[in-house]
């Protein structure tokens, strides 16, 4: 059951004292609110769009300021690839020439080993054979002495006989060859 207070009164039922003082209610609320938190509140909402707007132009900033350390970083990169792939071949070049001079120089010592060993050799050659045509001069002296016995008194001149049949000889052999 329903109150009995209740149950006489009609909710669609417009009552003029009530609706006044609603409205009268409503004027006093909003101009309270008006004079003391409207204005804060609009204060706020203000600097909160200054900020955020500060924040966007911040990230914008930023971004830009990004986006050309990411360019020079990438101008950089490539720079120093260059100049690496550059000291790469000039290091190449140089090991190359290096090697071109050490192989140079290798050539030109051995050259110079062998002219030096043929010239040595030469000179061997020549006092070995100084010395052979002194033995064999000796021998044939001596040779000649056994056989012919006193007859070959003056030694000297007979070492001079000796000596130029010995230089002749092989003139004589390359006539006959």
């Amino acid at each position: 059951m329903m109150a009995p207070c209740f149950a006489d009164a009609n909710l669609m039922a417009v009552e003029p004292g009530l609706v006044f003082w609603t409205i009268v209610t409503f004027v006093v609320l909003v101009l309270l609110l008006a004079k003391v938190a409207w204005r804060p509140i609009l204060r706020l909402v203000e600097e909160r769009e200054k900020t955020i707007h500060g924040s966007l132009e911040a990230a914008k900033r930023d971004r830009s300021e990004a986006q050309g350390l990411l360019d020079e970083h990438r101008r950089l990169v490539g720079e120093a690839r260059k100049e690496a792939a550059e000291a790469m071949k000039k290091a190449l070049a140089d090991a190359e020439t290096a090697r071109l001079e050490l192989v140079a120089r290798s050539r030109k010592e051995a050259e110079e080993l062998l002219l030096h060993a043929r010239r040595q050799l030469d000179e061997d050659k020549a006092k070995a054979q100084a010395e052979l045509k002194g033995v064999v001069v000796e021998l044939a002296i001596e040779v000649a002495t056994k056989i012919l016995g006193d007859q070959l008194q003056d030694q000297g001149r007979q070492r001079e006989l000796l000596e130029r049949y010995v230089v002749e000889l092989p003139q004589r052999q390359k006539v006959s060859a």
